[in-house]
């Protein structure tokens, strides 16, 4: 029964994590339509050697009631990872001219989970962690740490550790 419990925490936290990147992906074609600008490097929540964790997921019916979420893989080497992900080049803002259909399209997403627990899921259009839902300032969800890549350059970053 506690399983069960936890697990459905879990998934409804996941889904609110979902629900804002979908809420964030909608405002920011409003607010951040010219915005576009290359940052340096990714903006990690917490220092990158905090993560012990990496999942691979995909998320399907981001635009209705209940995101699916489904983990398809876990990366082995952390360090080698984050080595090719730091390489991919960062947008400041969300990526808004690429083609993608919140009700029909599947959402590739990374999750780095750090070691006290907390997590942010990233995905081509965007970013989220575990503390964006707890804000009540839209101005700290359209932060300095909101980013975007490549789509191309995330599939194959994506598709090189899913294959391992």
């Amino acid at each position: 029964m506690g399983k069960l419990i936890k697990g459905l925490l879990i998934f409804a936290l996941v889904a609110v994590i979902l629900f804002v990147l979908f809420a964030v992906a909608v405002l920011g074609v409003v607010l951040y339509v010219s915005r576009e600008t290359p940052m340096e490097e990714y903006p990690y929540m917490q220092d990158s050697a905090n993560i012990v964790e990496i999942e691979l997921a995909e998320v399907d019916n981001l635009g209705g009631d209940m995101p699916i979420w489904r983990t398809v893989g876990t990366v082995e080497d952390i360090e080698a990872f984050l080595a090719d992900f730091e390489a991919l080049k960062c947008r400041g803002g969300l990526n808004i001219k690429v083609d993608f259909d919140f009700e029909k399209d599947t959402l590739r997403v990374i999750k780095f989970t750090y070691s006290d627990g907390a997590y942010e899921v990233v995905s081509m259009i965007g970013n989220a962690d575990s503390t964006m839902a707890d804000s009540d300032d839209i101005k700290d969800i359209f932060s300095d740490r909101l980013c975007s890549f490549n789509q191309a350059d995330f599939d194959a970053l994506y598709e090189k550790y899913l294959e391992e």
